[in-house]
């Protein structure tokens, strides 16, 4: 799951209410802009989630991501993106995953408002971790549609999951009419993908909640 969730303005009550129908089920969620720590150690531990953020003092858009058992923390890296003059910083998280036979890397990210930087960003997020091995999924806010330039990058190296799910939209939440969330994968299949459509959904954030069921796909040396 990807969920901006504004920083739990609305309340975190009501973005558990919003995933309701996914939130006992979900292993790894992708959050933006959650907030103060205080916010999301809340929503984690309704979840019953250990988290891996982006947290630093004065960072304002913070990014994390929540998973639970059978998956454990093996390393988080954040990532600073370069900052554009009149723009938050931004940044992505990116947590490595273990399971009994099987690893993952998770990253929650969130681009920016700027045409122009959105590019840039996508270039350097490639570079850390465009030619690395494994399943990855990178989930999040990408504040541009799947045609725009920085999407088109990103999905030159992964699979989005938005080419799935018949382009539904994200935001605004209230009524939705683009689709700025988004989950990418590499070495992961993507079986379906949705929007949460509960009404909690449409008042929690101005983001729905995007849900995508995921299988990991055997390496090679595993496949008979």
């Amino acid at each position: 799951m990807t969920y901006n969730v504004r920083s739990f303005r609305a309340g975190v009550t009501l973005a558990l209410e919003a995933i309701a129908a996914d939130g006992e089920s979900t292993d790894v969620v992708a959050l933006q802009e959650y907030g103060p720590p205080h916010r999301l150690r809340a929503f984690a531990r309704a979840l019953r989630m250990d988290w891996a953020s982006s947290y630093a003092p004065f960072n304002r858009l913070r990014n994390a991501v929540l998973f639970r058992s059978p998956w454990r923390l093996v390393q988080a890296d954040p990532h600073r993106l370069t900052k554009t003059p009149g723009q938050y910083r931004r940044g992505f998280v990116a947590a490595r995953l273990a399971a009994p036979g099987a690893e993952l890397t998770a990253v929650s990210l969130h681009l920016g408002l700027s045409e122009r930087e959105r590019p840039r960003h996508a270039g350097e997020l490639l570079a850390v971790l465009g030619g690395g091995p494994g399943p990855l999924v990178l989930a999040g806010d990408f504040n541009e549609e799947p045609g725009g330039p920085a999407v088109r990058s990103l999905a030159g190296v992964f699979t989005a999951c938005g080419e799935s799910a018949a382009g539904e939209a994200t935001f605004p939440a209230a009524e939705p009419a683009r689709r700025i969330d988004d989950v990418l994968v590499r070495a992961v299949r993507i079986l379906s993908c949705r929007v949460a459509a509960s009404d909690a959904a449409r008042r929690a954030s101005d983001h729905r909640p995007l849900i995508a069921d995921l299988e990991l796909v055997p390496p090679p040396e595993l496949v008979g």
